[in-house]
């Protein structure tokens, strides 16, 4: 990638000069009046970056902001597509003085196409490409940048024939692809959500969730390395939904969250352990039935489980999720030992002024680094024309 003259870290520690949000609560990133949902999060020196669609102009489009972890200042808001689709699920990561920015976009009649790329502030897109050449619907991709080897991993759903896979590629700084496009393994319709790591050797893992042909969704993992694919089942087929998994990975340990219907009400369970453990053939025993924690306890819904794995001290993992409470929904934060020991109480994250959704985490220093949007249903309800949402950061202070 060419040297560009305003790298990411620069622009993160001149940011007190263009704006400054201070006050010890959450800090409101988006500034959309209309509609800002599914907020992404990097993490680079200085700060974070956060990405989400947004439909202010009356389109959903991708949208990104630096943010000061400090200082709580942040840079002017950056409109990433100027397409006439729709583009939603944005997944960011940083790499070189930019961000592989990966998103799928939805055509007026119905089309679905995931896309990946490589933008910086001060540039714009230096690269965009289709993560597939031929005739197929491929919808919510996840991206990974492995900064060691200057490489980019994307894993998305696709569907052709009739058929729906998880597919992933590597792409180079340049934006070639490097190798062949891979197939992980089976999805369907009800596949919304891919997430992935890395581990430090390189070795890439997905995580979702499908049903594959049985009655209910459980979890699937793929571990993608110089041998090929290996899949795994992660969960048992036991009548009860398991969704939407989460992955971290650090110093050969591995956290994977989801929730759960099994106890008859939608709750978040975290396993953590070596992370040779989860992908071991199935045969094997690779399921981790009866050998999760479950978190919550709340008497309503209790979703969008994520976490993160931080390297201070002897290393933690952070957990972040969605809980039903009281008739509103608020942001809860949680820190854990490497062997799923609490290392102290939840916190509550958000105001409890809205309905806030799915929150996305990342280590920062001695700090984990949270993003979610926050709903404020009009007078004709959550789906309502007149519903308004904007998206929130915070940094919660934690190291061993």
């Amino acid at each position: 990638m060419p040297g560009h003259p305003a790298c990411t870290a620069a622009l993160l520690l001149a940011l007190p000069a263009l704006a400054s949000c201070g006050g010890s609560g959450p800090l409101q990133v988006s500034e959309s009046g209309a509609g800002a949902f599914e907020p992404a999060l990097a993490t680079v020196e200085g700060g974070a970056a956060v990405a989400w669609y947004d439909n202010r102009d009356g389109n959903a489009e991708i949208y990104l902001r630096l943010v000061g972890v400090e200082s709580k200042a942040v840079s002017p808001e950056y409109r990433l597509t100027w397409t006439g689709a729709e583009s939603y699920e944005v997944s960011i990561d940083q790499l070189g003085d930019g961000f592989a920015v990966a998103w799928y976009e939805k055509s007026a009649t119905g089309e679905l196409e995931a896309r990946l790329g490589l933008w910086s502030a001060d540039l714009g897109f230096d690269w965009e490409t289709p993560v597939e050449a031929h005739e197929a619907s491929s919808r919510n991709p996840v991206v990974v940048a492995d900064r060691e080897r200057g490489r980019v991993f994307c894993s998305w759903v696709e569907e052709a024939d009739g058929l729906g896979s998880v597919m992933a590629a590597w792409w180079g700084m340049d934006g070639g692809m490097l190798g062949e496009v891979l197939r992980l393994g089976l999805a369907d319709t009800t596949t919304w959500n891919l997430n992935a790591a890395l581990a430090p050797d390189g070795t890439a893992v997905v995580v979702w969730d499908a049903t594959r042909g049985r009655r209910t969704e459980e979890l699937h993992l793929a571990r993608i390395d110089a041998a090929g694919v290996r899949s795994v089942p992660l969960t048992w087929e036991d009548g009860h939904v398991s969704k939407y998994p989460d992955i971290a990975l650090g110093q050969g340990r591995a956290a994977l969250t989801w929730f759960d219907e099994k106890d008859g009400n939608r709750e978040v369970y975290l396993w953590t352990g070596p992370a040779e453990r989860l992908w071991r053939d199935a045969e094997e025993g690779a399921g981790i039935d009866g050998e999760s924690r479950r978190i919550t306890e709340s008497a309503g819904e209790t979703i969008g489980a994520y976490v993160a794995y931080s390297a201070v001290g002897s290393g933690s993992f952070g957990l972040a999720w969605s809980d039903e409470v009281d008739g509103g929904r608020d942001i809860y934060f949680q820190p854990f030992d490497t062997s799923g020991s609490p290392l102290a109480g939840r916190q509550r994250l958000s105001s409890g002024s809205g309905l806030e959704f799915v929150p996305a985490i990342e280590a920062f220093g001695g700090a984990f680094a949270l993003t979610w949007n926050a709903v404020q249903p009009g007078p004709g309800g959550l789906h309502g024309g007149d519903t308004r949402s904007e998206v929130f950061f915070a940094a919660v202070p934690y190291a061993r």
